[in-house]
């Protein structure tokens, strides 16, 4: 999992949302911008 790289403690997650359906999904967002990060870095080398 790409956001295990960014975030290795979990428990900062937590503090973003209480809800599941939310959590999900920010979980999501962080992982999209991850990978066009991560493209756009790979891009410039």
């Amino acid at each position: 999992m790409v956001l295990s790289k960014v975030a290795p403690s979990p428990p900062d997650l937590c503090r973003f949302t209480t809800s599941g359906n939310i959590f999900e999904n920010e979980i999501a967002e962080l992982e999209q911008g991850v990978i066009q990060l991560n493209g756009i870095i790979v891009g410039n080398f």
